[in-house]
């Protein structure tokens, strides 16, 4: 073997060819890595939600009760009693034992791998008659009609939303006339807590956001509902948890509340 073609296979063929193939195999199956953190997000939703739930039953009852007193735009629902709800990031199901008995609901979740979980999770509520879980994100939830939704419901998504802005706007669209937005979402704590700062921190080296699918921990997202046009808006922050260490120790921060159309 010539000085020339020992100098290619050290200096180029050894070091350059295991480099290629790996851009290959991550180029081929990014696809299928991003089905295996959905599928692991699917499974850590469902295991987190009970301890959640725990945490967070009596606030989500508060929240969740006056939906008994809405009367619907739908003649026909309105008639037997009924709403229709629409739930964005509905996730596995970790609000379907606050529903009103019968109401009619659309789920909404950009993470396709939820919809088994959430469809199993569905057999131990039969008083949720569930008429269509659209894979989507919020952002574009063209598959529903304006103006034609009582109740949307909302928790655990804007954290991690592209752009709440236009979820905002979406929200609105399909809602009937003085329709409800009911939303209990995780914020950035109070400027002068540790936890502050522990959410920034974490926010913006993206540990957090890469661990948990984009979820911000950061965020304001009061100021932006606020901000977005309802007739009327009401929430209070909250907390959530024990204070232990744990996942949700990191997101104990919440506003709780409603917005009118």
């Amino acid at each position: 073997m010539s000085a020339f073609d020992i100098y290619v296979r050290n200096n180029v063929v050894y070091p350059i060819l295991p480099a290629v193939f790996l851009l290959i195999i991550l180029y081929f199956g990014k696809g299928y890595l991003m089905k295996l953190r959905k599928r692991a997000f699917a499974y850590f939703m469902n295991k987190m939600t009970d301890q959640y739930n725990k945490e967070a039953d009596s606030i989500k009852r508060k929240l969740f009760n006056p939906m008994n007193d809405v009367v619907s735009r739908d003649w026909k629902l309105r008639n037997e009693g009924l709403i229709r709800i629409l739930e964005l990031g509905i996730g596995t199901g970790a609000n379907l034992k606050y529903f009103p008995k019968g109401c009619r609901l659309i789920a909404v979740d950009w993470n396709s791998e939820m919809k088994p979980v959430f469809l199993e999770n569905c057999k131990k509520y039969p008083h949720v008659n569930t008429e269509n879980f659209i894979v989507a994100p919020a952002e574009d939830m063209s598959a529903i009609e304006d103006d034609s939704i009582d109740v949307v419901v909302c928790t655990l998504l804007l954290c991690s939303a592209d752009n709440v802005k236009r979820i905002l706007q979406e929200i609105k669209r399909v809602l009937v006339q003085g329709g409800k937005f009911v939303f209990l979402e995780h914020v950035h704590a109070e400027p002068t807590t540790i936890l502050s700062k522990v959410q920034s921190f974490l926010t913006v080296t993206k540990i957090w956001p890469i661990l948990c699918l984009g979820c911000e921990l950061n965020r304001h997202t009061g100021d932006l509902i606020e901000k977005a046009g309802f007739s009327e808006v009401s929430f209070e922050r909250i907390n959530i948890g024990s204070g232990r260490i744990g996942v949700i120790s990191f997101i104990r921060s919440h506003i709780g509340g409603f917005a009118v159309k």
